[in-house]
């Protein structure tokens, strides 16, 4: 049994829960955050807003006993404070049966339960009307399936379509629409659904049969099905904005575009400095944005043999990469030259006798005549 956290490096806020498996409740608070579909409000907007990297799952204690855990949990939650909004994302004092809403929460969940609906049968085309989403439990239905299919995250409920009452009033050919449309199809998953995509920049529409047919022109099926499901997070996948419904194509390229705006550029140099391209973030995945990304920033020195920099000049790789890229020469005490090496790695990789690298940098600079009984010139590199 543990008592464990999600602690946010940047602004040190921290959940705090209990469990007897720990993978099975890390998995499911993960999957959960990922498809932004998590209980805790509070904690699921943090997540949006500053990704997963910055999130740390750990372990707090191990316990033996159930009521000590429990007891542990609510201690802790007290003691740190983890109920104000300023310090944490609980929303409840903890342990078992200690659970409260909090006022917010409580205000959502008045907010929802009182709006209006409306649902039209998909056989027979009898409209019904709720004063509130709870009065549908007089039909025998769950008012919490209720919000998906009138959010069109889900095709129908108790084979009806849904919308809010508000929409419904701006206009009422909608239902009949939707009726029109699902008659006939079945409840399916996401995957399987068609699904239009749009250009960013040339606003040419794209259409599949189905989510997982992308994958036949190298798209990734689970981000397009993502940004469907999800486009508050994410929002365009190889430079198209995706939508189970075609309407809000143009909406969404128009919001991605104007997030573009604000991107820095980059640009892509060989390890001898020379500029080779500016990037399409577009036309790469995911994984090698992350990777460019972290050489941009500095936490890695270059990937997949090449450098990358928001600055066109590559000044900014200078301190970085300078002394690490730039070339050598090996020579004799009478000057002649013995070798040439095009960075450090080269280098001591030829003399493994070797360790210490700063009597080289000292005679390249002058500092001192010889080391390890040769003397050594920077040969002209990267920023030299």
């Amino acid at each position: 049994m543990f008592l464990y956290r999600i602690f946010n490096v940047v602004d040190g806020k921290q959940y705090v829960g209990i469990t007897n498996n720990l993978n099975r409740r890390w998995k499911e608070h993960r999957n959960e955050l990922q498809g932004n579909r998590h209980g805790n409000a509070h904690l699921q907007a943090a997540w949006n807003l500053y990704r997963k990297e910055n999130f740390i799952f750990e372990v707090l204690s191990t316990f033996s006993d159930i009521n000590t855990m429990q007891k542990a949990e609510v201690d802790f939650i007290a003691k740190n404070d983890l109920m104000n909004p300023q310090k944490g994302y609980n929303l409840d004092v903890g342990g078992a049966g200690h659970f409260k809403h909090s006022e917010e929460a409580k205000r959502k969940i008045s907010q929802y339960n009182g709006e209006s609906v409306v649902s039209m049968c998909l056989k027979t085309g009898e409209i019904r009307e709720y004063n509130q989403i709870r009065d549908v439990m007089n039909d025998g239905l769950n008012p919490k399936s209720i919000a998906n299919p009138c959010s069109d995250r889900a095709l129908t409920y108790a084979n009806r379509v849904w919308m809010y009452k508000r929409d419904y009033l701006k206009n009422p050919q909608i239902l009949e629409k939707k009726r029109n449309e699902r008659q006939n199809v079945k409840a399916r998953p996401s995957r399987y659904r068609p699904v239009f995509g749009m250009n960013i920049k040339t606003k040419e529409i794209v259409k599949y049969e189905a989510v997982y047919h992308t994958k036949r022109d190298g798209l990734s099926h689970q981000s397009v099905n993502q940004c469907c499901v999800c486009p508050s997070v994410h929002k365009s996948h190889m430079g198209f904005v995706w939508s189970f419904n075609q309407d809000l194509l143009l909406e969404l390229a128009n919001k991605a575009q104007k997030g573009n705006i604000n991107r820095k550029e980059i640009y892509k140099f060989s390890l001898n400095g020379q500029l080779v391209e500016k990037v399409d973030r577009n036309s790469i995945s995911k994984t090698e944005l992350k990777g460019i990304l972290n050489v941009c920033s500095g936490k890695k020195l270059s990937y997949k043999g090449c450098l990358y920099s928001y600055n066109i000049t590559c000044k900014d790789q200078k301190k970085r990469y300078g002394n690490f890229y730039r070339s050598f020469l090996k020579k004799d005490k009478d000057g002649n030259t013995i070798a040439r090496y095009n960075n450090i790695s080269e280098l001591l990789n030829d003399n493994s006798q070797i360790k210490n690298t700063g009597g080289i940098y000292c005679c390249c600079q002058g500092k001192r005549k010889t080391a390890y009984g040769y003397r050594w010139y920077f040969g002209g590199g990267l920023f030299q």
